[in-house]
């Protein structure tokens, strides 16, 4: 915390898992099986695709997590580099029930209308007590994808 009106933390951006070599041999089997498929059927460009996309997964699924700056003050909630202003959000919830405590925002975009951020070490109460100046508090939950993607390791 740096002052009254700005409180901070620091937190992963989310829960490293590593993987093991059969997660690898699985994803590669997986997608030139898919590649191969896609070729054999003629569609020649979504075969490529496939193959690309399971590189790139792979590269990210070995990445090491950054540690993200969070901030929250009376513009808004600033994560990272980016800002959401309050303006921009409806509601928040703090869920406290799984292993990893969580500060969930609902944003009026349409893109990604649930934002989830780890509170790390940032106390439940204070994040509350500022976030509830300039938001109302709504029961929320985490979108379907973030628990697809949890449930893969990412």
């Amino acid at each position: 915390m740096f002052g009254e009106n700005v409180l901070s933390w620091e937190a992963a951006e989310y829960e490293f898992e590593k993987k093991s070599p059969d997660w690898f041999w699985a994803l590669g089997i997986i997608a030139l099986a898919g590649g191969l498929t896609a070729v054999l059927l003629g569609n020649y460009l979504f075969g490529v695709f496939i193959i690309l996309a399971a590189v790139l997964l792979g590269f990210y699924a070995a990445r090491r997590p950054q540690v993200v700056r969070y901030e929250i003050d009376a513009e808004g909630v600033r994560v990272g580099q980016e800002m959401y202003h309050y303006k921009n959000l409806k509601a928040f919830w703090l869920e406290t029930a799984g292993p990893v405590k969580k500060l969930l925002l609902l944003s009026k975009s349409s893109l990604s209308p649930i934002l989830a951020l780890p509170l790390g070490s940032a106390s439940y109460m204070a994040v509350k007590e500022m976030l509830s100046k300039n938001l109302p508090e709504q029961k929320l939950s985490e979108p379907f994808s973030h628990f697809i993607m949890e449930y893969l390791g990412f």
